[in-house]
């Protein structure tokens, strides 16, 4: 009957802060894409993409908060101490947070592991597809920045066939790359997949001061390297990878990377007992929602401290894996000991 009460109450409280972080973290990714979305209309796509991404760090933060609500009200009632006295009583609430942490972390496994890398391809390719659409519906003699480090001129357009995309005449592009900006001018374009085609043009390149300048008979311009100015750094491109593609891969920083969404699901596993412990030793006579707050967010923080400093160190296989589950292993023995001296 008690388990089933404090399941009832993690789960409901789980599902209110779950929505809200998903609300939260959704509405500052959409802000800060908002620069390179197409339209308002997007955004329910863009949201819909992104969501599996988004619940990486909703989970984490709703769970902690989920279990440390409901102690909160039985420590402002006065009813909380009686599970320090009644043995029984405090092994079915940790049967009840053992019993929650397990059934979240059966749900984040596909999550961590499959969903959510691929979510940010679907959004990324989603995205260039709406891009590639602007381009059929560009009206001449006007600056367009289709995106914020893009923007794109052409005096006349030509279309060759019904359906398909148009060729641009006496193109102007401005783009800027890094800590570079280019300035090219051309005779035509036209996109063929993925990509931008420039021909017979100049290009000028700004870069640390100095102006150089070229002429071409013909190149391009990828629009996915335009959307991830960050694809070529394997540390973050790993990532993006499914467990079935980072085990093809033979390098450490793949490994590492794998070992980390084992780690993540090792914190979820945790997190409802290590908030229980944190909270029986810090809250005293400060408020309960207060001491919930900053166990939440201190216990998130600490998690990807830890996780994103043992990538940092995937040059170096064994200290990357020590960090990893020393950190989350370290967070349990402390929070325990520091329990055991508040409820021997």
């Amino acid at each position: 009957m008690l388990v089933r009460y404090f399941l009832k109450q993690f789960y409901f409280h789980f599902l209110i802060f779950f929505i809200c972080f998903i609300l939260i973290f959704a509405s500052g990714d959409v802000l800060l894409r908002l620069a390179v979305l197409p339209s308002f209309f997007t955004i329910p796509f863009v949201f819909y993409y992104m969501l599996p991404t988004i619940m990486l760090y909703a989970i984490p933060l709703a769970s902690s908060m989920a279990v440390l609500i409901p102690l909160g009200t039985l420590f402002n009632q006065n009813e909380l101490l009686l599970f320090r006295f009644l043995h029984k009583a405090r092994l079915k609430l940790y049967f009840a947070l053992l019993c929650f942490g397990a059934s979240l972390a059966l749900c984040f496994t596909p999550l961590v592991l499959h969903l959510a890398p691929k979510s940010y391809w679907r959004a990324k390719h989603y995205l260039v597809n709406s891009v590639k659409e602007q381009f059929a519906h560009l009206q001449p003699r006007k600056f367009h920045t289709l995106l914020p480090f893009f923007t794109f001129f052409f005096k006349t357009k030509e279309i060759q066939k019904e359906g398909a995309f148009p060729v641009f005449h006496d193109v102007l592009l401005l783009v800027k790359d890094h800590d570079s900006s280019y300035l090219i001018t051309a005779r035509t374009c036209f996109l063929r997949d993925t990509k931008l085609i420039v021909v017979k043009g100049t290009l000028q390149n700004y870069m640390h001061d100095k102006w150089y300048v070229g002429e071409f008979e013909e190149t391009e311009l990828d629009l996915n390297r335009l959307l991830v100015s960050d694809k070529k750094d394997s540390l973050k491109l790993n990532k993006f990878l499914t467990v079935a593609e980072l085990r093809r891969k033979s390098d450490n920083k793949a490994w590492v990377e794998l070992h980390k969404r084992i780690v993540q699901i090792l914190w979820i596993l945790v997190i409802p007992c290590i908030s229980f412990w944190l909270f029986i030793f810090a809250c005293t006579y400060k408020s309960s929602l207060f001491i919930s707050i900053l166990i939440s967010g201190g216990l998130f923080l600490y998690s990807l401290i830890s996780m994103n400093t043992a990538l940092a160190s995937s040059q170096n296989y064994s200290v990357a894996l020590l960090l990893l589950y020393a950190s989350c292993i370290f967070a349990i023995a402390l929070s325990y000991l520091v329990y055991k001296r508040k409820w021997p």
